[in-house]
């Protein structure tokens, strides 16, 4: 029995996955709360970054776009992941009036082969790490589930962000709040 436990550990380990790796990739804008940053840390570093890494092994383009605008065109192999330095104010804003409206913030990937895609926000001691799914996440129903925090905060906070790339495109949230927990 255990030499069949072993088996299937080793051949479940051994599958490559890729479920996040993708010609494309969607980042959706975000609304920044952090506006007062922390002298004791340093601010300095804060900034909106993309890391894209690859396992393909020969150089290839990726072009990042923000609405119709090329940001900037890059070149990525298995051996060289770029991380890369977002202009303020593209991705991120700390306006309220950017808030659920049409607008042109938030950032589409391209490259003629698969890779990954995370996006790193960094305020003084925090940080956000999103990861995009690429193609896979393209759909017309999404569900997100956000865990209740034990230890209530105002400074505990989720977030849910979409991004529409179709026009006429309508989102409406549903709530449902469980009555008990497994």
């Amino acid at each position: 029995m255990n030499k069949i436990l072993y088996f299937i550990f080793l051949f479940l380990i051994s599958i490559e996955m890729s479920a996040q790796a993708d010609t494309e990739h969607w980042f959706a804008p975000i609304y920044d709360t952090y506006i007062n940053p922390k002298p004791s840390y340093d601010n300095s570093l804060n900034g909106d970054f993309l890391y894209l890494s690859t396992d393909f092994p020969d150089d290839f383009t990726v072009d990042i776009y923000n609405g119709d605008n090329l940001l900037e065109r890059t070149i990525i192999r298995k051996e060289a992941p770029k991380y890369i330095k977002i202009p303020s104010n593209i991705v991120t804003t700390i306006n309220p009036s950017d808030t659920f409206k049409v607008g042109k913030k938030g950032l589409h990937l391209i490259g003629p082969q698969k890779f990954y895609a995370g996006l790193r926000i960094l305020r003084g001691p925090d940080a956000e790490i999103i990861t995009s799914k690429g193609l896979a996440a393209v759909g017309t129903d999404f569900l997100v589930f956000m865990a209740e925090h034990a230890l209530q905060s105002e400074s505990f906070t989720s977030q849910v962000n979409i991004i529409a790339t179709e026009n006429n495109t309508t989102v409406k949230k549903e709530a449902i709040i469980p009555t008990s927990y497994f």
